[in-house]
């Protein structure tokens, strides 16, 4: 699928962005005057090969199951530079996540590690590494919903700490062991 950096991040918060994407977002408002972002007529819209479109949040879901190679395009059609299309958590790694988290992460929720998804804290689209400090485990529904409703996890001392979109904390307990 294919989207405009603009229209992947419009509505997210530069400062929840790491590095690279929030200077693109802080310079593009620079240049437009404004937080708005001028694109064609599929405005706010990502397109699939086969030609169907999805919103914004259906992309960044989306990321997190597919191989992402990030294209920078010049004024034309012409690639500037093709990103890194390796992101899938290793058999390693899955296996010091299901250790380390025993299970979905977010509060109250008791799925076992087998029924539950490698989640980049930061996004991979946005350029969050795969590795223990980026990513938790998550059951497919909670995976759903962190997306769906913007919600931040972050790792201190080894444990998975959810908040929402405003900082506030969700119900975060140690699981039950």
């Amino acid at each position: 699928m294919t989207i405009k950096l603009a229209d992947l991040v419009a509505g997210l918060e530069s400062e929840a962005l790491p590095g690279l994407f929030a200077d693109l977002v802080r310079k593009h408002r620079e240049r437009t005057g404004g937080t708005g972002f001028r694109t064609d007529h599929n405005h706010g819209s990502g397109t699939t090969a086969f030609g169907h479109t999805l919103t914004p949040g259906q992309v960044r879901v989306l990321s997190c199951d597919a191989q992402i190679i990030p294209a920078v395009l010049g004024t034309g059609p012409e690639p500037l530079d093709l990103g890194r299309g390796k992101r899938l958590i290793t058999p390693a790694l899955a296996t010091y996540l299901a250790m380390r988290d025993g299970g979905c992460t977010f509060p109250g929720c008791s799925m076992p590690p087998a029924w539950c998804d490698g989640h980049h804290l930061i996004s991979w689209l946005m350029g969050g590494p795969t590795d223990r400090h980026n990513t938790a485990l998550l059951c497919r529904h909670h995976h759903t919903v962190v997306h769906r409703y913007g919600f931040i996890g972050v790792v201190i001392d080894g444990e998975v700490r959810w908040s929402r979109a405003d900082g506030t904390p969700i119900g975060n307990r140690p699981r039950a062991g």
